[in-house]
């Protein structure tokens, strides 16, 4: 008995002691914040922000007197314009949001490179090659099954790929509907293994995809999603054509780096704050935070049985 309440006072000392670390965590300096992806079907536009630091709950605020020049394969192109709009930030209050636009659009191949002036920061600079279009080619969609108000289906696609690193987005879209984004599954081993799913015959499933070439550099790669239809039967009583658009996306490596990062920085959120590694997120924005990507998008509509 003597020995349990020895034992037992000695656990609970333990257990009520509290350990207090002193942190020293330096000032934030604060840089420009630049993020910009290029697209072959828009014009050129960029948003420049201020940083935070990682114990500021304050929201973005963007930069509005900033110069950003544009040059493509060296060569300067011109100015990007600053165009502002109003709207409310995460507490509710009015705020202006600043967007850079430059009326042109990239080109595949070409080299396209910002050099960023603001009298409160250093130059900020940066660069993106666009990668080349891929070519969508759908095999076939087949129904799978079709059960109350379901349709499932599966759709066979393939593409060309270049003999190089090369990295791509897929996507299936509804733009008549509400959602944008329809969700997909795939047991590609090439998507799976770039989603990070560990066990064995796992699907990928979510509505957005990237991955790279590593499984298949340089030859022609086949793929095979599955879906399910549920909106068309809601929709069409509204009178409105449900279609789906499969969207695959040629992303320069800057992007695939930077989303990847994001969303591992996102994941490790939900962990104790001692529980997961940090994880920095990628930037290619030499004497800032950001990034400027780039892409060339190809879209199949499908046509369904």
């Amino acid at each position: 008995m003597k020995n349990f309440l020895y034992f037992f006072t000695f656990s609970m000392l333990f257990a009520s002691c509290d350990i207090v670390v002193d942190l020293d965590i330096s000032e934030h300096k604060r840089v420009l914040v630049v993020n910009s992806i290029l697209t072959t079907d828009s014009i050129i536009n960029a948003s420049i922000s201020h940083s935070v630091g990682a114990f500021d709950a304050s929201s973005i605020s963007y930069v509005n007197n900033a110069t950003l020049e544009v040059y493509e394969d060296g060569v300067l192109l011109g100015e990007m314009d600053e165009q502002a709009s109003l709207s409310y930030d995460s507490t509710g209050e009015l705020d202006s949001t600043y967007v850079y636009n430059f009326n042109q659009n990239p080109v595949a191949g070409k080299i396209y490179s910002y050099e960023i002036a603001h009298p409160e920061y250093e130059a900020v600079r940066a660069e993106t090659t666009v990668p080349a279009e891929v070519k969508l080619n759908v095999n076939d969609v087949t129904l799978l099954s079709e059960q109350d108000y379901e349709k499932h289906y599966r759709v066979r696609f393939s593409f060309n790929d270049a003999a190089e690193g090369n990295f791509y987005r897929l996507r299936l879209r509804n733009p008549n509907t509400y959602s944008g984004f329809d969700y997909f599954e795939s047991n590609d081993a090439s998507i799976i293994s770039s989603a990070g799913v560990q066990s064995d015959g796992a699907n990928f499933s979510g509505d957005e995809a990237l991955f790279d070439d590593e499984m298949f550099n340089g030859t022609e790669k086949e793929i095979s999603i599955d879906f399910f239809d549920y909106k068309s039967f809601w929709f069409e009583e509204e009178g409105v054509e449900v279609q789906f658009i499969l969207e695959l996306t040629s992303v320069s490596e800057s992007y695939y780096t930077y989303i990847r990062s994001l969303r591992a920085h996102y994941d490790n959120q939900d962990q104790f704050i001692f529980a997961g590694e940090p994880v920095q997120v990628f930037t290619n924005i030499e004497n800032g935070l950001g990034v400027l990507g780039s892409m060339s998008v190809d879209t199949m509509l499908l046509e369904l049985p």
